[in-house]
């Protein structure tokens, strides 16, 4: 799916071939996916980028890409299910502490 489709944060992010600009408030192509060789990618480490040696490209290391509720509580990134809008695994949310004074 082209990037300029993708209207959501979320499921832009979820996209390897994706990110978000936060400057255009818009998807965008990864950088990554300009990278035609395997060194040239794995050294993008700004870009999180990694080689996918089955079919020869690189793309964007994506974060909690789980499509199950089990697979994504386990996850290392500290991915959470979000069972309010549309099921889906996103990124623990920081809550503000009130408790302070």
């Amino acid at each position: 799916r082209p990037c300029d489709h993708y209207t959501d944060t979320h499921d832009c992010t979820q996209d390897a071939g994706c990110v978000w600009d936060t400057a255009t408030a818009a998807c965008a192509d990864s950088p990554c996916t300009a990278h035609c060789d395997e060194p040239t990618c794995t050294a993008d480490t700004v870009n999180l980028c990694v080689w996918n040696s089955t079919t020869g490209d690189c793309w964007k290391k994506t974060e909690c890409a789980y499509t199950t509720k089990t697979d994504c509580d386990a996850s290392p990134e500290k991915c959470v299910w979000d069972n309010l809008k549309d099921p889906k695994c996103q990124k623990e949310k920081c809550t503000p502490n009130t408790n302070f004074q």
